[in-house]
């Protein structure tokens, strides 16, 4: 552990020592660009930049930053924030519409502009095509499904992309407010039919709502974030990020391998998923709905369609996933990486072996993106961690702990670890069952691993 290490663990030991629920920022509130639509299980933005913070503050060769798994776009956001280089990997399209617009700022006066246009469209259009896909009536009434037809038809019209997305993300966020889901659940989980007949929506006075809102978000993160340089052109103000911005739609493995060299990341800042998406969060399922209500070419040319076509095959595709058998378990080694990891197996195999099998599945795949990290990572650049202990058959598993032990296996220094109380993350409260269909309590801790290579 070198002088800077010594300041940084410092720099962390003080604000504890001052205030021990300080990490848990009970007042935070997802401001300006941030808030502009739901995602699943977002970081705290608030108590990420406090920590990217610190780490720029004890280490000044720090010029680039990457998340493997950028959600919502938390971090690339307060890189650009920092004047960092930023990186960052999805599989889900619903993250890489969110995260390539938050990067891609548009320009804010023809963003402006467009709100007039497109709320005229939307007063004066009669004649548009109603959108159709598998299922469509069984998660929206017809009501709503010829309102939110005509937002799909009149944003269509619209000639600028990058205003485009801006108001594709309005339009999955009204899509998911008025769908027949339950709104307790990730999980598509259709309402009783009473419900859905009950319900009444305005769909197109709420998007009109939720577009100016978020277009002063939007103008609230242009005003704070000094690092976009303002050009006057035709009296225009275009706004551009200097730095390099690179936004993968993709899984986080092969991309990297892809498209990242060794050594070249100085600082990794991430909170990759704490088990299976089918078991905890199911960030898929959630994204879906809204997905199939925008114009995917938007997106990405070459994006593969069965992810928004199959309710589950973003979560599948994910960490996890793949229920390995025990063969592939056993050839992987990953049993012999961690303790804690084989304790927990054997533990389940007693009462469940394919609870056993899952949880064993995610690690292979977390050990796999975890030694990528480890490659791209800079000597000396460090890899901070935010995760959660699931209960799996009612028995924690302790990530935290397996993680440090994969940095024991790997040569990597735990350079401090923290964890916080979850107070504004968007988790279910319970997230499975025993098998007597007792609930299971899910996690309300996270702990924040900093680790140095």
């Amino acid at each position: 552990m070198d002088k800077c290490d010594e300041i940084l663990i410092g720099e962390f030991k003080k604000l504890i020592y001052k205030n021990p629920e300080y990490w848990d920022f009970k007042e935070s509130k997802k401001d300006h660009i941030h808030g502009i639509c739901s995602y699943p299980a977002t970081m705290v933005p608030a108590m990420q930049s406090e920590i990217l913070k610190i780490i720029l503050e004890t280490n000044h060769n720090i010029n680039n930053i990457f998340d493997p798994f950028m959600g919502s776009g938390t971090m690339l956001v307060e890189g650009m924030l920092n004047n960092l280089d930023v990186y960052g990997i999805d599989i889900n399209p619903l993250s890489y519409l969110l995260s390539y617009f938050k990067t891609n700022i548009p320009v804010l006066t023809e963003l402006k502009n467009s709100i007039d246009i497109l709320f005229d469209s939307l007063d004066n259009t009669d004649k548009y095509e109603i959108v159709s896909f598998k299922n469509i009536n069984k998660w929206y009434n017809v009501d709503i499904i010829e309102d939110l037809s005509k937002i799909h038809y009149c944003i269509k019209k619209l000639h600028d992309r990058s205003i485009r997305m801006f108001y594709w993300i309005c339009l999955c966020e009204v899509s998911r407010l008025c769908n027949n889901s339950r709104n307790s659940t990730f999980k598509l989980h259709i309402k009783s039919q009473e419900d859905i007949t009950n319900f009444k929506y305005n769909v197109i006075k709420q998007f009109k709502k939720i577009a100016i809102d978020n277009i002063q978000r939007v103008e609230n993160y242009v005003r704070i974030n000094s690092n976009l340089t303002n050009n006057n052109n035709n009296n225009k103000l275009y706004y551009s990020y200097e730095k390099k911005k690179y936004i993968y739609l993709g899984d986080s493995l092969n991309t990297m391998k892809d498209h990242f060299k060794d050594n070249s990341i100085d600082l990794i800042i991430t909170s990759p998923p704490y088990g299976d998406n089918h078991t905890t969060v199911t960030y898929g399922q959630f994204s879906v709905l809204p997905l199939r209500w925008i114009d995917v070419k938007d997106l990405d040319t070459f994006i593969n369609n069965s992810l928004i076509e199959v309710d589950s095959k973003i979560d599948s595709l994910s960490l996890g996933g793949k229920n390995y058998s025990i063969e592939i378990i056993k050839e992987s080694n990953i049993l012999n990486t961690s303790e804690t990891l084989k304790k927990i197996f054997y533990e389940l195999m007693n009462d469940d072996n394919l609870k056993a099998k899952k949880v064993v599945s995610f690690m292979i795949d977390f050990n796999k993106i975890f030694l990528e990290l480890v490659r791209i990572l800079k000597k000396d650049g460090y890899i901070v961690l935010t995760v959660g202990n699931r209960r799996v058959g009612n028995k924690e598993i302790r990530f935290n702990k397996i993680i440090k032990e994969l940095c024991n296996c790997y040569n990597l220094k735990l350079i401090y670890e923290f964890d916080r109380n979850i107070l504004s993350k968007r988790l279910p409260s319970k997230l499975s069952k025993l098998k007597n269909n007792i609930s299971v309590n899910s996690m309300s801790k996270e702990y924040i691993l900093i680790i140095k290579k």
